[in-house]
């Protein structure tokens, strides 16, 4: 049934039963999805006049009021709404929301915890905790959301966000750390990942590159006796040191290891753009070109990419294909008034833990 005839049949309902708030909210989500506010506050309203103790009308217009960017009032009727309903977790964790879009976070903190207080059953613990995880955050509770983070981890072990989430915590928690310290915390923490992460970017900002190497390894070793899934972020980062000590053999293992099925194209591209770099420098220029090829597929107009696959078809003389891409690389930049190479593609995708992005 499309939305027109759903509407009709509504109207036709609401017009035999007058006073069924329940249909009346029917309508109003249709009227909603299709941004006729106007018609949708009136219904609400109705909903109010005809049922003033049920929370149905107020909900309403306190969500048509979120969704419109009129916030504070949208928490006037979700205060109004929980008045109603006290034991209602979706209703404080809709105001927590609302509060935070405010930058009202104790007040959005408040309410989140209050959501947690009442779910007694754990039906909505990850979001909620994730929720208040990010609020803590807003206010630099490092310390308060890392532990809402290992919370919501420790409900699902093969969440990689919030495991990226958990490692920025602790960075920031260890802002300041020096080399040493982390030393130091080794000797602590013999089997904890994180440390020989964060002693591979020491590593890695002074040009120690075979140490930043043996201590990612070390790492991503600890990290797979610990969970179930591969660190395939960390083998990119292990694949870009060994590029830069010259073993291309271990680089292209490593790339190979960190395409997953379900990443991204844009994630996808670079890392066929890495793998092509590399079979580039070894002089294996078939490999390299159907590479490249790969990676176009996946991210599409780029305007240096095409002319890099050109380059390379040059190169092996077959000038067809090369002249082939070298007219996609200059329709592109017409296209988009400037180009994105593959460089900058890897530039733009890998912004995970801070640390590591740093080369």
């Amino acid at each position: 049934m499309t939305k027109n005839k759903e509407l009709e049949d509504l109207n036709r309902q609401i017009k035999e039963n007058p006073d069924n708030i329940n249909l009346y909210c029917l309508r109003v989500d249709l009227l909603v999805a299709n941004k006729n506010y106007k018609s949708a506050i009136k219904d609400c309203k109705r909903m109010i006049s005809i049922s003033p103790n049920s929370a149905l009308g107020y909900y309403g217009l306190g969500k048509i009021y979120m969704q419109t960017g009129r916030y504070k009032k949208s928490v006037e009727l979700f205060s109004k709404v929980i008045e109603l309903e006290p034991e209602n977790i979706y209703y404080y964790g809709t105001r927590a929301n609302i509060k935070y879009f405010m930058k009202n976070f104790s007040g959005a903190i408040e309410d989140i915890s209050k959501a947690i207080e009442l779910d007694t059953n754990f039906s909505q613990s990850d979001v909620l905790l994730s929720n208040r995880a990010a609020y803590y955050e807003a206010i630099q509770d490092y310390k308060s959301a890392l532990s809402d983070y290992q919370k919501v981890f420790e409900l699902d072990q093969q969440n990689k966000d919030i495991l990226y989430k958990i490692e920025n915590c602790r960075m920031h928690l260890r802002e300041g750390w020096t080399k040493e310290d982390y030393l130091k915390q080794v000797e602590i923490e013999s089997d904890d990942y994180f440390n020989y992460c964060a002693l591979m970017y020491f590593c890695q900002e002074a040009g120690e590159f075979k140490q930043a190497e043996e201590y990612l390894s070390k790492c991503i070793e600890l990290f797979q006796v610990r969970f179930s899934w591969q660190p395939t972020y960390l083998f990119g980062v292990r694949g870009d040191l060994r590029v830069k000590l010259g073993d291309f053999d271990g680089a292209i293992e490593d790339y190979k290891k960190q395409i997953e099925p379900d990443m991204s194209d844009q994630a996808a591209a670079c890392c066929f753009c890495k793998l092509a770099g590399v079979y580039y420098k070894q002089n294996q220029l078939d490999k390299a070109v159907n590479n490249y090829e790969t990676a176009i597929m996946h991210y599409k107009d780029c305007a240096n990419l095409y002319k890099k696959t050109a380059d390379v078809y040059k190169e092996l003389k077959n000038f067809e294909k090369a002249d082939e891409y070298y007219k996609k690389a200059k329709n592109s930049d017409k296209r988009n008034g400037k180009s994105y190479g593959y460089v900058e593609i890897l530039n733009k995708i890998f912004k995970f833990v801070k640390f590591f992005n740093k080369s």
